[in-house]
């Protein structure tokens, strides 16, 4: 090797981060012996290992450039080497397999969305010689936040969160929790929500310093929490309070049962204002006034510097109600017991949900003779009553059902009596009992789609809409393809105007012969040869199937569909019919969408060879996929080649 020729490999390897590993002599750049050429030079000798960095982020965007670089004994670079990369974790990207003129093969590696801490091994290989490298996947943490500390006998709660390299929360991984002293948690074992963070509830019960460790993924954190012998407790004065109003926070503080006094606890809410963020005991209290000008659930928090804390929830609720509206879950519903939830939602003037408000549920139309569940129900934390309407085996006119809501006592709050029709406490919703004929269609266009270099995939769209062309969304529709038919044969090329083959025709494409003599026999699928509709498409052998005695049925289920897909805002979802592009045009399908509901039309279908790609039949002087059957080529049902 030259003078530039090792000045060139090294600032290559300087510029790969000067991880690397090597092999096949002491000194892996010693300068070779001046003059000749080594008979032996163009064998592998040395294989050497960088990485463009020592660690890999957890994080699934993150990668690590691999370079392979392969000399022979003179260590001169050896070009078109071929380079096997492996890898005990991870996943490996081969960007080059082949050695180019600077003797490199390149790669990549990621975490193959794995964000465990760990180490994987690389190992690069040509020939008979090979290199490693360790990397560390680093940048996965656990995070324990809460209260630094509880009294004896109460309880507290922390909130672990789980992230990768970049920062973001990794959800559904296992979290163990324990507490150095013994306190007692409520689980020992946690699962990350979507957000990566998971909550553990500790209780007090070993006074004194505890360590609470969170470990997941290879990470752990340490979490400090001091269980004092005080109590020291917080009270709100209801677990409903009214919102606009001032309502007393008090703190108890005492030690072996003399009060604390003089000393300042620090006061924090989730909801609300504050008339202090910070009180001094006196007599054992010390107490501060919360208010909210809007409703909802809040937790206030009393503690002291160095030393113990308590909690306590409560929701400040809207007691005044200004304005109702009425939903009915379905507009149209049918006959015989099918059911509809009519939902009541309270507000104040300022929009706030007003709980705790009876509400008054009539039917004051209906020529069905349908029934509503219950006459009256109270407004929940949401503003929302409801009750459940429930047909009969009578259809109506459009909107021939009317059922009325209003506030119980709404003259105390609007000043009189107002009618309905002129109240903002008392609406009506209006729905229409009838049969809920769904219709369902298939459709499909011209396109084909190669999803890949041994598959295709195939768009198709059902559309549901309801008896007067009404799109229908949020509607299930189960989706099921099953195949009927298979064709045995093989394509040849060319054809003459007489059906036989001709190979003076360069300009025909591939094709499949139906002519004299016949170079294709359809077969019906094996799964649907036995008389009893009790046996068909079961894929089970069944008595006079499998005809062919190869131990299968033919042609078996070669292409997929979703199970089930739903329809949008335009009663309308689109799905996919993916498959093996060499069963393309051997096998003949049933696709069936359906739903679960009333009327003749709940469903369609439509049967149809599996197609080809036009452009893999053009090219002569490329055989076609599935150039002969996947279920053979003798021209018999009852034969398997």
């Amino acid at each position: 090797m030259g003078k530039l020729q090792r000045a060139l490999t090294l600032f290559l390897m300087a510029g790969f981060g000067l991880i690397l590993s090597g092999c096949g002599g002491e000194d892996a750049f010693s300068t070779p012996p001046e003059g000749g050429t080594d008979p032996g030079a163009s064998s592998v000798s040395n294989v050497i290992l960088l990485t463009s960095t020592p660690t890999l982020g957890s994080a699934s965007n993150s990668e690590v450039d691999l370079t392979a670089q392969v000399k022979d004994t003179n260590n001169a670079l050896l070009e078109g080497q071929t380079v096997i990369f492996s890898a005990t974790g991870g996943g490996l990207e081969i960007v080059s397999n082949t050695t180019d003129a600077a003797g490199m093969a390149t790669a990549k590696l990621s975490s193959a969305g794995d964000p465990t801490n760990r180490a994987i091994t690389v190992t690069a290989t040509a020939g008979t010689r090979s290199a490693s490298v360790a990397i560390d996947v680093t940048g996965t943490g656990v995070t324990v936040s809460g209260e630094s500390s509880v009294v004896l006998g109460d309880s507290t709660e922390l909130t672990i969160f789980l992230k990768d390299s970049a920062g973001n929360g990794i959800p559904n991984k296992t979290v163990t929790v324990s507490s150095d002293n013994g306190n007692t948690l409520d689980e020992s074992t946690l699962t990350t929500g979507l957000s990566g963070s998971a909550q553990v509830l500790m209780r007090g019960t070993v006074v004194g310093m505890d360590t609470i460790a969170a470990s997941a993924l290879g990470a752990t954190a340490n979490f400090s929490v001091e269980v004092s012998p005080d109590q020291f407790s917080l009270s709100l004065p209801s677990a409903d309070m009214p919102i606009n109003q001032d309502h007393t926070i008090t703190v108890n503080w005492s030690q072996a049962g003399n009060p604390v006094n003089g000393q300042t606890v620090n006061f924090s809410t989730t909801r609300g204002t504050l008339s202090s963020p910070t009180a001094t005991t006196s007599g054992g209290q010390a107490t501060a006034n919360i208010s909210s000008s809007g409703a909802g659930p809040v937790k206030v928090t009393a503690s002291v510097a160095g030393g113990p804390s308590a909690s306590a929830t409560a929701e400040f609720v809207a007691t005044t109600p200004a304005s109702m509206t009425l939903q009915a879950d379905a507009a149209t519903i049918g006959p015989n017991g099918q059911e509809d939830k009519i939902t009541a939602v309270v507000r104040d003037s300022n929009n706030n949900l007003v709980k705790s408000i009876p509400i008054r549920f009539t039917v004051t139309q209906d020529n069905s003779n349908g029934s509503i569940s219950n006459p009256t129900d109270t407004t929940d934390n949401l503003g929302r009553a409801s009750t459940i309407y429930t047909s009969t085996d009578v259809t109506t006119a459009k909107d021939g059902v009317v059922i009325q809501a209003e506030v119980e006592n709404r003259a105390s709050y609007e000043g009189g009596i107002i009618p309905c029709a002129s109240s903002n406490l008392c609406t009506t919703v209006a729905i229409t009992v009838a049969q809920a004929d769904l219709f369902v269609r298939l459709g499909t266009g011209n396109l084909l789609e190669p999803y890949s270099s041994t598959l295709y995939k195939k768009p198709y769209t059902v559309v549901i809409t309801d008896s007067a062309g009404n799109a229908r969304p949020n509607v299930e529709v189960k989706i099921a393809l099953i195949p009927t038919w298979y064709a045995k044969g093989r394509y040849y090329l060319g054809a003459g105007e007489d059906g036989f083959f001709n190979t003076a025709d360069d300009e025909a494409p591939w094709r499949k012969l139906t002519g004299t003599p016949d170079l294709m026999e359809e077969c019906r699928s094996e799964d649907n040869l036995n008389p009893d509709p009790d046996t068909k498409f079961n894929g089970i052998i069944d008595l006079l199937e499998d005809i062919n005695e190869n131990g299968q049925l033919e042609p078996g289920n070669v292409a997929v569909v979703p199970g089930t897909v739903v329809t949008d805002e335009d009663g309308i979802a689109n799905f996919d019919i993916t498959y093996a592009k060499n069963f393309a045009t051997w096998t003949r399908v049933k696709l069936t969408a359906s739903t679960q509901v009333a009327g003749s039309e709940g469903s369609d279908e439509v049967e149809f060879w599996l197609a080809v790609l036009a452009a893999d039949l053009t090219n002569k002087d490329t055989l076609p996929p599935g150039y002969r059957s996947p279920f053979g080529e003798v021209l018999d049902c009852t034969e398997a080649d």
